[in-house]
């Protein structure tokens, strides 16, 4: 019989064990773990690992005297002393931390979390935001040490851990593999829980085993399908920094909005033709005359004007305007070189950041410099903007270097067509269809519209006289009389704005830059500001990049008379198609299906054929099969592209196995698919090659292709000849998945 006492015996030996409370502080700090890709360096990691043994030490020591209610003060009070240690305190003439300092560590438990989620990563591991691991040791140790010392439930204490775990996940970056984390973090938590199942009542540990294991196994094995499904792999999961956090940089007025004001006004007060915007240094150098500032990247059109837009860049979980990452935080002894300084001043007024080519790196390691906190950055278009206009006594310096901007003859335009511009532009359909006409490429196109452009145009401020009819703006009813008016008359605004929305239409991704050349003496004035236009192409070599489509090509700077007769309106030939131009970009409409856009065939031509040719054509159909998969293999395995032969050599392999009869679940990831086929290294080779920073190599192409075949030909090791006979004529490689 049990008797009281004998309960407490138990229950004291329970919490006397350091087991539970050890497992809860390491099974925390490696859910905290899941921010490895998030963070920079390893500080993050060492105060959340101090904040996990705090919390599970006021847990063990409240359990002991039975007090567990009284860790809901005494852990907020341990947060706010490690919180005190981790941001520095300052003293008062009292003795006492200034209130500052209290205020920081209180506020500092909700602000870091928008810190961490809205900074680009790696993210310094310095200030507010290391807050963010102090608080999820803290709270999560003390709370799962609790469960397990104060509960009869083995798997009590795990509800934090996952709790926590989630949270990383959805906090952090995509480096981590959510497949490959919650696994192994299942896998450990199982453990635990079955360990704490089997000494809970008296019962061997070992005798608990033969039953758990069957389901430790299955457990794990269902884990990583499952959690690559809900959460999604790679670039599909949730991701809460590509969901919020954003800066709106859409709502900000643009330079081209204010091009008027750096041409010759005199009627507007804040005038900046003559006035200085910029002084441009390099310190210990050579003069900065002739570098390309670049404002602001204009990537999208809304109908009323180019704007800058955030997750514009197909693909792309970077094309946001956030906090700057750890990277670009760094100095000139860091980089290498001599950076660029850039004081601002009053006439400026603007809270975009000129930079110049691609950024490498930020200094603020000197007085005066704009605080990195005041700033958001993109790295894909790589351009900043700062929450507050900047002005007179602001200064910054950045490393950089240049990118080829040279437009190549016999490149081929990108895909990546921004649909919403592509719609915003319908206006400029007519000059499409018309270069098109007699175009023998899109780009070529491009360029015909482009000289029709400077045929037609000419160059006004719309300032002084009768030229102040030419109005100012680019919203559609400007740029429709533009193109289609009786006069092409404007300046760097409507020329730039509507040819980006010509070769957009054309099916040429193209966006508007505003920027300026340093001249000779450094001083950048109103006058030196213009704006032109960037195509999306992929090179011979089949990267893509962003090139210039020259100024000179477009823009016309003769000057309009005022006896000058009305223009022609653009017509197309009669040979050009009269339908809409669709960009390449868009997938194929699914709307041919219907019946009537299906070409028309007559009774009598149907009945007319002859039946020897079907008779031929299923003789050869067999044949024909084979051969197909053969020119698909060879494309597959000499793409353009390097990234594509990994992603054609993975498909090959799954085709094979589809036309062995293999199971092979559609429409997955890799991971997913690598299951069925086991052949997951291969499936995680192919993945760091496409989604991966660096860019693989043709010869790694071509071994990953070798491993492939070689993965393919063991598929045939046990199945029936028969099957291994009929593969090559097999039609399910050939269905649409």
């Amino acid at each position: 019989m049990t008797t009281p006492s004998m309960v407490e015996e138990v229950a004291l030996a329970t919490v006397s064990r350091p087991r539970d409370a050890i497992a809860s502080v390491l099974l925390t700090v490696l859910a905290i773990g899941g921010w490895w890709a998030t963070f920079d360096g390893i500080a993050w990691l060492l105060v959340g690992a101090a904040g996990a043994c705090l919390g599970s030490v006021i847990a063990v020591l409240h359990a002991r005297r039975r007090l567990l209610g009284w860790a809901l003060v005494t852990v907020p009070i341990a947060y706010v002393g490690l919180a005190i240690c981790v941001l520095g305190v300052s003293f008062g003439a009292n003795g006492w931390p200034r209130s500052q300092t209290w205020s920081r560590v209180l506020t500092g438990a909700w602000e870091c979390w928008p810190l961490l989620v809205g900074t680009h990563p790696p993210v310094e591991a310095s200030g507010t935001v290391l807050l963010a691991p102090v608080l999820a040791g803290v709270v999560t140790a003390a709370l799962a040490t609790g469960l397990a010392l104060g509960s009869r439930r083995p798997g009590a204490p795990v509800v934090p851990l996952l709790v926590l775990l989630t949270g990383v996940l959805v906090t952090g970056s995509h480096g981590s593999s959510v497949a490959l984390l919650g696994a192994a973090y299942g896998l450990a938590c199982l453990v635990w829980v079955v360990v704490r199942s089997g000494g809970a009542g008296g019962a061997p540990v070992v005798a608990r085993w033969p039953v758990a294991a069957p389901v430790l196994v299955v457990c794990t094995v269902l884990a990583v399908p499952l959690g690559g499904s809900l959460l999604g792999e790679q670039r599909d999961r949730l991701v809460l920094r590509e969901e919020t956090a954003a800066y709106g940089v859409s709502v900000v007025l643009t330079p081209l909005d204010t091009f008027r004001r750096y041409r010759k006004q005199p009627a507007l007060p804040d005038n900046a033709w003559r006035r200085p915007l910029l002084e441009v240094t390099r310190p210990g150098d050579a003069s900065p005359a002739g570098t390309m500032l670049r404002f602001a990247v204009l990537n999208r059109y809304d109908g009323t004007r180019w704007v800058t837009a955030n997750d514009v860049e197909p693909g792309s979980h970077e094309d946001r305007f956030q906090l700057l990452s750890a990277d670009y935080l760094t100095t000139d002894e860091a980089i290498g070189q001599t950076p660029l300084r850039i004081e601002v001043t009053g006439h400026w007024n603007s809270q975009w950041v000129p930079l110049t080519g691609r950024l490498l790196g930020l200094n603020t390691d000197f007085p005066g410099a704009v605080p990195v906190s005041q700033l958001r950055f993109n790295p894909v278009t790589s351009s900043a903007i700062a929450t507050r206009t900047l002005g007179a006594s602001d200064e910054y310096e950045f490393f950089s270097d240049t990118p080829d901007t040279l437009l190549p003859r016999d490149a081929s335009p990108s895909p990546s067509v921004d649909r919403a511009t592509y719609d915003a532009a319908e206006f400029a359909d007519t000059w499409a269809r018309a270069a098109l006409a007699r175009a023998s490429s899109p780009l070529d196109a491009v360029r015909r519209a482009a000289a029709m452009m400077k045929k037609r145009g000419r160059y006004s401020d719309g300032a002084f006289g009768w030229e102040v009819r030419f109005a100012q703006g680019q919203d559609r009813l400007r740029l429709d009389d533009f193109l289609n008016g009786a006069y092409t008359v404007g300046n760097d605004e409507q020329y730039a704005a509507a040819m980006a929305l010509v070769a957009t239409r054309i099916g040429v991704p193209a966006r508007v830059v505003v920027g300026a050349r340093v001249p000779v003496d450094g001083v950048v004035k109103g006058r030196d500001v213009v704006a032109w236009v960037e195509l999306r192409v992929v090179t011979p070599d089949g990267t893509e990049s962003w090139r210039e489509l020259p100024r000179a090509s477009y823009m016309s700077f003769r000057r309009p008379r005022q006896n000058d007769p009305p223009q022609d309106p653009v017509v197309v030939p009669p040979e050009a198609p009269t339908s809409e131009v669709d960009p390449p970009a868009q997938p194929p409409q699914t709307d041919r299906d219907d019946p009537q856009d299906e070409p028309s065939r007559s009774d009598e031509h149907v009945a007319g054929r002859s039946w020897k040719w079907l008779w031929l054509l299923a003789l050869l159909a067999p044949g024909a099969v084979p051969l197909v998969k053969v020119v698909r293999r060879h494309r597959r395995r000499h793409a353009p592209r390097v990234t594509a032969r990994y992603v054609g050599a993975w498909q090959e392999l799954v085709d094979r196995a589809r036309d062995l009869g293999v199971a092979v679940p559609a429409r997955r990831s890799r991971p997913l698919q690598a299951v069925a086929l086991g052949a997951v290294d291969l499936a995680r080779s192919a993945d760091d090659a496409v989604f991966g920073s660096g860019v693989p190599s043709v010869e790694d192409a071509e071994s990953y292709w070798r491993t492939v075949l070689d993965r393919r030909t063991s598929l045939h090791s046990g199945l029936p000849s028969w099957r291994r006979w009929l593969a090559p004529f097999s039609l399910a490689s050939l269905r649409r998945t």
